[in-house]
């Protein structure tokens, strides 16, 4: 995928591989987790150790990840197609009552008006998960992955993404 051709296949394709079967309750009711917590708390790392295939992950770097053509490529450069890809994936995602996870910072007006959005969820379960750690430990660990990682993005970068992509879907949907 180019980001200059946006082929309409090739969105779906990235959007069934992270739209797994296993994202898709059983009996329960669908679930979603926000993650939060400061940069460098260890977000991510909880999210691949605590949920690894239940949930259908709600995020920009993983999109950019996936669709990027090489490895020099940068965010930037595809913020509009990981933007429109992102936002039909939690479209879908919320549609077909998937599970779904976000990483966010939190503590902004944008968190509220998530908060507020979801409120209209009542079909969800909707889990808040706090990500603690010692701000020493957080400082070093997102000042390492910031400077050894080329493919570290932070949450803090990509949480109003996120906020925006769900709080579209559910206007999208339910009002």
């Amino acid at each position: 995928m180019n980001k200059t051709h946006k082929n309409i296949d090739d969105y779906n394709n990235v959007i069934d591989f992270f739209l797994t079967e296993e994202s898709i309750p059983k009996e329960e009711k669908p679930r979603c987790a926000i993650l939060t917590g400061g940069p460098g708390s260890g977000k991510t790392t909880y999210r691949k150790e605590n949920l690894p295939k239940e949930y259908a992950v709600i995020d920009a770097n993983e999109i950019f990840m996936k669709i990027r053509p090489n490895k020099e490529a940068k965010y930037e450069d595809f913020k509009e197609v990981v933007n429109e890809i992102g936002l039909a994936m939690t479209e879908r995602a919320i549609k077909e009552k998937r599970n779904f996870v976000i990483e966010i910072s939190g503590g902004t007006d944008e968190t509220d008006l998530l908060h507020l959005a979801l409120s209209r969820l009542d079909h969800y379960q909707i889990e808040v998960h706090p990500i603690f750690c010692d701000i020493k430990d957080a400082y070093v660990r997102h000042h390492k992955a910031t400077v050894e990682d080329p493919d570290y993005l932070s949450s803090y970068y990509t949480e109003n993404t996120h906020i925006i992509w769900v709080v579209s879907a559910i206007l999208k949907l339910f009002l």
